[in-house]
């Protein structure tokens, strides 16, 4: 069981370098994580986008990752990341609640 299970950490940047650590590490906590990746290189050049392979990176030390593409240097976008991590706390809750659900059905 770790730190952060049941926890919802959006990480931007998190394509490589810091944010890159900071979200493995959340993962392996046990966050559920949110992988914002706008695909730009240190010069300021736009590239090809790593968000997915961070994705993968992420569900491999834990198993739980969500990618999101959006630029959230404007509201809109921000406003994207947020919706994206609130939909994944529901559908955790919703997964809970449905094992829940089958665990009190097996035992009657």
């Amino acid at each position: 069981m770790g730190l952060l299970d049941g926890k919802v950490a959006i990480v931007t940047g998190s394509g490589r370098g810091v944010g890159r650590g900071e979200a493995l590490e959340l993962a392996a906590q046990g966050a559920k994580v949110v992988v914002n990746r706008l695909g730009g290189s240190h010069t300021g050049k736009r590239r090809q986008d790593t968000g997915g392979r961070s994705r993968r990176h992420h569900q491999a030390a834990r198993g739980d990752a969500v990618s999101n593409y959006d630029d959230i240097s404007d509201w809109g976008g921000a406003e994207n990341l947020i919706n994206t991590a609130r939909d994944r706390v529901r559908r955790a809750r919703h997964r809970r609640q449905q094992r829940r659900q089958s665990c009190a059905i097996s035992r009657s």
